[in-house]
């Protein structure tokens, strides 16, 4: 009896632990993207950056450069979004940042708006991707390998669990 109990414990706990270690690959599958932009005496780095429509995006400005500088997006001269709007521009120096929703899939301008730095060549390409269903993170993203290790051992978990609780009729 007392192995009979032993094997039915052993079989709850690991369909219990392969259940939660499933639930929470499942959280970590869908994510936040955060973007880093140096900012330079007249360009930025990266020129070029793709987001997923629909999630959460934190912009890391950091100005490597001595004049002020900030990031907008937006299409033609209209500006959809600025990174530190309101707060005034990113010093010389010094950091910002901003978060915003993209929900308009397409293609953008981004671009200094302080002075004349457009002109000057302070631009980029921003892509903001249409991804049907849930937002999943890219393929290599460490999101993408941690989230599918911790689902295979919640698999695995949960498999153990169920054979145990087979073989032993537990």
């Amino acid at each position: 009896m007392g192995g009979s109990m032993f094997a039915r414990s052993l079989s709850r706990g690991f369909i219990v632990l392969g259940l939660v270690v499933g639930g929470l690959s499942a959280g970590s599958a869908v994510a936040d993207q955060t973007v880093n932009v140096d900012l330079m005496d007249f360009s930025l780095a990266p020129n070029a950056i793709t987001v997923r429509a629909g999630e959460k995006v934190k912009f890391n400005l950091v100005n490597k450069g001595v004049r002020p500088h900030d990031v907008a997006i937006g299409k033609g001269t209209n500006v959809t979004y600025e990174v530190v709007a309101g707060a005034g521009n990113v010093a010389g120096g010094t950091s910002g940042s901003g978060e915003f929703t993209f929900t308009d899939a397409g293609d953008y301008d981004m671009w200094c708006p302080v002075g004349n730095h457009r002109a000057q060549g302070m631009v980029g390409t921003f892509k903001v991707q249409v991804v049907s269903g849930a937002a999943l993170p890219k393929t290599g993203d460490p999101l993408t390998v941690v989230g599918l290790g911790i689902a295979g051992i919640g698999a695995l978990s949960l498999a153990a669990g169920t054979a145990i609780r087979r073989r032993t009729g537990a």
